[in-house]
């Protein structure tokens, strides 16, 4: 009968046992002085050798002559516990673990051994074990006859009772390294007769997740397929696949590309690849991914065989630390709900459309997720890691398509006035207009073409004067001075009347009602949709992803927003975003706007203008200079 590499190679004396010279040291001492605990607690994750320490425990306490702490293997005592000696008794938790078990045993203990110096119990897994058989055998590991040694194994030590714990000697049991699984498996394959590559050897321990039992088994897998065990032989033993395939895979979720990914993970199950296995391996991918994030770049962490140097730098370069720990977060959990599932290739399927699509994540961490995107794309720019080439202009892109206002639209400029003829383009000799009665003068003196598809023509970007305001012996005069201490420039020419049926001009106290003689705003309002696209197209990127379901109602002081979520509200007031609308919407509409929630911010400004400085303002803007005589 065959027999299997791991219980052939099963280690005979401690310096055989790898990984665990903390232990094997304090148990060579132990039996060399002679103090030999009454119970000891060995605990660890499977295949690192606590069963295998039990027995050469058992042996050494007996040996008749130990050679530095180890059994000889050649004494009468050895060769009997090896032939399965009476006094040695191995006992299974899992299916010895009622309260009926332990007094069975509590009536054996009482009696001597028969050929060795000590009766040995060796219980494995006795976290199984039932809470009325732990406090059965708990006076009996307290204090047991001087010839008995009680040896628990556990390997999920938190279900051990306390009471059991503080009255054993506990070993703590490590992985075993990759190194050390590794050359152990090369020594395995030589005395085999095996070709065993290295860097099959390490992909074996990695997957064997440091459990040297594992690892020689699945080495035995391996030596049935073939005799010369190379890296494809052990993926395709497993049903896993390489490392070309985890790259591609993150590139896909990099790329937000659901169906090449998808495709992909078909393309593998049908090659007999695991789903389950599949994702374990590119959450250890993306583990790496993160570790190279937060090292700075080093490699100390990252195991040998886990793919090109070079092709994980660049892709961690490409990942923020959050992206990864995202991405981790959905594998682990696809991979705990996958058990649960009856198809394990729909759970693989559903994973990769999780990680690919963003989109559906909208919680709080997502969004968090984009902005960091942002930022280290900004950085990135910054820092000069990417180029950026300035792109031509476009149009603004409206909710709706709007009909572009042409120059000769019929839209009055005042109550009951005619439109302004059609300007001529600058590149025809403009004839010289006369201002018709009734109109001022200043309102023809800019007469450059419209270009389409503006919504306000260039040539009403400013307000129009206030008109000329006589002080009369019962009114209170102006508080500035006319007079210019140089060569004082006349004031343009007084309009003439209105027609009677046409509206008097308002006067410029208490204030100006734009709201109703302003041609910008009569003309602005035509498109108050199409002007905010237009501000928010000069914006960056990433705040105008924030703005996208954001509306706005421009008027003549303020960009008043709504729709808006707190975290945007409070996103705006802490940052620079509101000046850089601010400052677009003096680019698109040539006026000086003030960002304002509709949440009661947003006051009426024109409450405290003062009309004098409307009046100066404009005459400023027509080169005429007003010495202001403060009060």
């Amino acid at each position: 009968m065959y027999l299997a590499l791991y219980r052939k190679y099963r280690p005979t004396t401690f310096d055989d046992v790898i990984s665990q010279e903390h232990i094997t040291t304090t148990l060579r001492n132990q039996i060399k002085t002679g103090k030999i605990a009454h119970a000891y607690l060995f605990t660890g994750s499977r295949g690192t050798g606590k069963t295998t320490c039990a027995k050469l425990l058992s042996k050494a306490i007996n040996c008749l002559s130990p050679v530095d702490g180890s059994p000889c293997g050649e004494c009468d005592a050895c060769k009997a516990i090896a032939a399965g000696c009476s006094d040695i008794v191995e006992m299974d938790a899992a299916s010895n673990n009622g309260v009926d078990d332990v007094r069975a045993l509590r009536d054996e203990v009482i009696y001597t051994p028969v050929t060795c110096k000590y009766r040995v119990y060796i219980i494995d897994e006795v976290h199984n074990m039932s809470g009325t058989a732990f406090n059965a055998l708990l006076k009996t590991i307290e204090e047991p006859p001087q010839h008995v040694v009680f040896i628990l194994a556990t390997t999920e030590l938190h279900k051990v009772p306390a009471t059991i714990l503080s009255r054993c000697q506990q070993f703590s049991f490590n992985r075993v390294s990759v190194a050390d699984s590794s050359k152990r498996l090369c020594e395995i394959a030589a005395n085999e007769n095996i070709k065993l590559d290295e860097a099959a050897a390490e992909l074996i321990s990695r997957l064997s997740d440091g459990g040297m039992r594992d690892a020689i088994s699945l080495l035995d897998r391996c030596i049935g397929i073939s005799s010369d065990v190379t890296e494809q032989v052990v993926r395709d033993a497993v049903g896993i696949a390489g490392s070309e395939h985890l790259f591609e895979l993150a590139d896909c979720v990099k790329a937000n590309d659901p169906a090449t990914a998808l495709k992909l993970l078909d393309e593998l199950h049908g090659a007999s690849k695991d789903p389950i296995l599949l994702l374990q391996e590119l959450s250890g991918h993306f583990r790496n991914l993160m570790l190279l994030g937060a090292m700075n770049m080093d490699f100390s962490l990252i195991p040998p065989a886990s793919g090109d140097k070079e092709l994980l730098k660049k892709q961690a370069y490409s990942f923020t630390l959050g992206e990864t720990i995202r991405c981790i977060d959905i594998l682990q959990d696809f991979i705990a709900k996958a058990a649960r599932m009856p198809r394990r290739e729909t759970a693989a399927q559903m994973c990769m459309i999780r990680l690919c699509t963003p989109e559906l994540d909208s919680d709080v961490t997502a969004l968090s997720l984009r902005l960091e995107r942002l930022e280290k794309k900004l950085s990135d720019i910054s820092s000069g890691k990417i180029a950026v080439t300035a792109q031509p202009a476009q149009p603004a892109q409206t909710a709706e398509p709007v009909e572009p206002v042409k120059p000769a639209v019929d839209i009055p400029l005042f109550p009951e006035e005619q439109p302004v003829d059609k300007p001529t383009p600058k590149s025809e000799p403009q004839p010289e207009q006369q201002p018709d009665d009734g109109k001022p003068a200043w309102l023809f003196a800019n007469d450059d073409p419209i270009e389409e598809p503006p919504v306000v023509p260039d040539e009403y970007d400013e307000y129009p004067p206030l008109p000329e305001v006589r002080a009369t012996d019962e009114e209170e005069p102006l508080p500035f001075d006319l007079d210019e201490p140089e060569a004082p420039e006349p004031l343009p020419p007084e309009p003439e009347p209105l027609p009677p049926e046409q509206p008097e001009p308002l006067p410029p106290e208490p204030e100006p009602e734009l709201e109703q003689t302003d041609p910008i705003m009569q003309l602005n309002d035509l498109d108050p949709v199409g002007q905010w696209a237009q501000i928010t197209e000069q914006l960056p990127e990433f705040l105008k992803a924030l703005l996208k379901d954001v509306k706005a109602d421009i008027t003549a002081k303020q960009i008043v927003l709504s729709g808006y979520s707190p975290f945007l509200h409070d996103f705006l007031l802490k940052g620079d975003s509101m000046m850089r609308i601010e400052a677009a919407a003096k680019q698109v509409t040539g006026r000086s706007l003030k960002v304002a929630f509709d949440d009661g911010d947003t006051e009426d400004e024109t409450e405290t203008r003062d009309p004098a400085d409307a009046f100066l303002q404009k005459a400023k803007s027509m080169g005429v200079k007003i010495k202001n005589k403060k009060r």
